[in-house]
C-alpha cells in the first residue's frame, strides 16, 4: 500500500479506537446483547482478532474484550 491511510500508526490507532468502543460493548454483560449469545458476538470476536492480532501490544488493555477472546 502506497496510501498513508494504511501505516502502522493509523493502524494502531485504529484498532485502539476499535478496542475501546468493544470493551465498552461488553461492559457488564456476558455477551454484546445481553446474557445469550447472538450473530453480533461473531462479528464482535472476528474484531477482536483483528485487533489482537495488529496490536498485541495493547489488546490486554481491554479486559472484556480479552474475556470473550
Amino acid at each position: 500500500f502506497t496510501n498513508n491511510q494504511y501505516d502502522d500508526k493509523n493502524l494502531t490507532a485504529a484498532t485502539n479506537s476499535l478496542l475501546v468502543k468493544l470493551d465498552f460493548l461488553l461492559t457488564g454483560k456476558t455477551w454484546s446483547a445481553g446474557d445469550r449469545i447472538t450473530i453480533s458476538d461473531f462479528l464482535v470476536f472476528e474484531t477482536a482478532d483483528f485487533c489482537k492480532n495488529y496490536n498485541q501490544a495493547q489488546f490486554s488493555n481491554y479486559p472484556n474484550v480479552v474475556r470473550i477472546h
